[in-house]
């Protein structure tokens, strides 16, 4: 008959005073089955543990290294809207001062759906006082 996992319910008895046995030594034969596959189901728990640590901590990492760069990007998208508008604002007021091509640019954005040109040709333009500075140096005059 095989031999179960389990054992029966008397067969962990630790005896030693059977008459074949030797002096000091005892029936650990249960012991070592139930102990083993709970040690090595423990060390295979605190290994996954561990595994799944070092992932949550790199994915976290990685999560910040994008983080930083997704907020590069808006920052460059943020200053070509601002660029995008003041271009759209200027070819606006063109096109309500009565300049043909500068209506056809507007007719252009209204068609690929560029909102509020109305808005902004109605404004009135900005005095040199008014205007943002830009990064770029002033042109140089000659006297």
């Amino acid at each position: 008959m095989a031999e179960s996992f389990f054992p029966a319910p008397n067969a962990c008895s630790y005896s030693e005073s059977s008459p074949d046995a030797s002096p000091g030594a005892s029936s650990c034969s249960c012991a070592c089955r139930c102990w083993m596959p709970l040690g090595l189901l423990s060390v295979a728990f605190v290994i996954m543990v561990l595994f799944q640590v070092v992932q949550i901590v790199q994915d976290r990492e990685n999560l910040k290294a994008l983080a930083v760069q997704q907020a590069e990007s808006l920052a460059n998208i943020e200053k070509v809207r601002v660029q995008f508008g003041q271009l759209a604002t200027g070819v606006a007021r063109l096109a309500a001062q009565g300049n043909k091509n500068a209506q056809r640019v507007v007719d252009e954005l209204r068609a690929a759906g560029v909102n509020g040109l109305e808005a902004a040709a109605k404004e009135p333009a900005p005095t040199p006082q008014e205007q943002p500075a830009t990064d770029q140096p002033a042109a140089p005059t000659s006297n």
